[in-house]
């Protein structure tokens, strides 16, 4: 009669997370070279059961991050199984939660995990990431995201089974670029300007020109001169607001502006 050699216990070595159950199987080896399943008759252990307990029929449990040996023994032979317990990742964040962006930029993702203990750790690089509209936009394995038309879509990122696959998504809205906006008018600049060319037209010269930043290239001559008068008190209000207005008004001379 075929005598009983060994157990192999398998899954090993193994790795589950705190809360997790897994079935292992004690597989005993005869001398005859046959083998068979022992679970059922062998007698489960857990060199740590404040790490991983087993129960009779070689259910495994993770109880607390950390590593035990589960034991098989029948009819003389022993097996072993080494099992670590990690933590278990109990929920994902993503970042920004709520995105809006312009379209045809780009907007970084991060993923944050929490574990059962209590810990946070970044796992951007570790998820798949997904978007629910690739015409809106799409996402790269790092999490960043290339507005592509204007709309709405969804970020989504997923995580590997640890013990279930954990997962989360933020809603992206993609608007048209806000208009741009002209920078204002250099006051002080075109006051300068348009004192000189009163002084050059106050020279002799009969016609001088400056360029309005809203009224384009404008020329004065002896007919329109009083233009350019008023269009320097304009500016001298805006640039020097704290001068009395007679002040203001006085008109500019060659020796004011040598």
């Amino acid at each position: 009669m075929a005598q009983l050699k060994s157990i192999a216990v398998t899954p090993s070595p193994y790795s589950i997370f705190v809360g997790q159950a897994y079935q292992f199987v004690a597989l005993g080896i005869y001398s005859d070279g046959t083998s068979a399943d022992v679970s059922g008759p062998g007698t489960w252990t857990s060199s740590d059961p404040a790490v991983a307990t087993v129960d009779s029929t070689g259910v495994v449990t993770g109880v607390a991050a950390g590593a035990a040996d589960i034991h098989c023994a029948y009819s003389g032979a022993d097996g072993v199984s080494a099992v670590t317990v990690n933590h278990a990742l109990t929920s994902l964040a993503l970042s920004p939660s709520v995105a809006s962006v312009e379209v045809g930029t780009t907007q970084q993702f991060t993923a944050t995990a929490t574990y059962s203990d209590g810990a946070i750790t970044d796992i951007t690089d570790s998820v798949s990431w997904s978007s629910t509209d690739a015409r809106i936009a799409t996402v790269d394995s790092s999490g960043l995201v290339t507005t592509v038309a204007v709309g709405i879509a969804s970020i989504q990122a997923v995580t590997a089974a640890q013990p279930t696959p954990q997962g989360a998504s933020a809603p992206l809205t993609v608007e048209q670029p806000a208009p741009a906006v002209a920078p204002p008018p250099d006051f002080a600049a075109l006051l300068a300007i348009a004192q000189r060319q009163m002084i050059l037209y106050l020279s002799g010269q009969a016609v001088v020109s400056i360029d309005n930043p809203q009224l384009g290239r404008v020329e004065y001559n002896r007919t329109n001169i009083s233009d350019l008068q008023r269009l320097i008190n304009d500016l001298t209000a805006v640039v020097y607001p704290d001068l009395a207005l007679a002040t203001r008004r006085t008109p500019i001379s060659i020796e004011a502006w040598p």
